[in-house]
């Protein structure tokens, strides 16, 4: 018996992508809420929704579509603000998202979170 091919239609489609959005987004706010949790009290859990969706879309406009890329790019933002990546007082982040010989999005993203972990480890307490 042969079966036919199962056929998804673009409002289909919108559907199954606003609930992934909205798992990922449920999994950012408890990550956050773990994770950094000074941050989360101090922000709440609407602004951090916010942060989250704008973190997102920010993300993607680097190329940042993986779950775990954007996830990273957004425990950046909570270290050091929703617009780091534009930031003149954190030049470093700029530098890496404009290095073009970083071409794969993971390989930027690995650049620009382990930049990230050492300009923490490097501020005073």
């Amino acid at each position: 018996m042969k079966q036919g091919m199962l056929t998804i239609k673009s409002d289909q489609l919108k559907i199954l992508e606003q609930a992934a959005f909205q798992d990922f987004e449920e999994r950012m706010v408890l990550h956050i809420r773990e994770f950094f949790p000074d941050n989360f009290d101090a922000m709440g859990e609407a602004d951090s929704r916010l942060l989250i969706q704008h973190g997102i879309e920010q993300a993607a406009l680097y190329g940042f579509v993986s779950k775990q890329d954007v996830c990273k790019f957004i425990d950046l933002m909570v270290c050091f603000g929703a617009e780091f990546d534009t930031d003149v007082n954190e030049p470093w982040a700029k530098a890496i998202l404009s290095d073009n010989s970083l071409l794969n999005a993971s390989d930027r993203m690995d650049a620009l979170f382990n930049a990230g972990m050492g300009q923490l480890d490097n501020r005073p307490s």
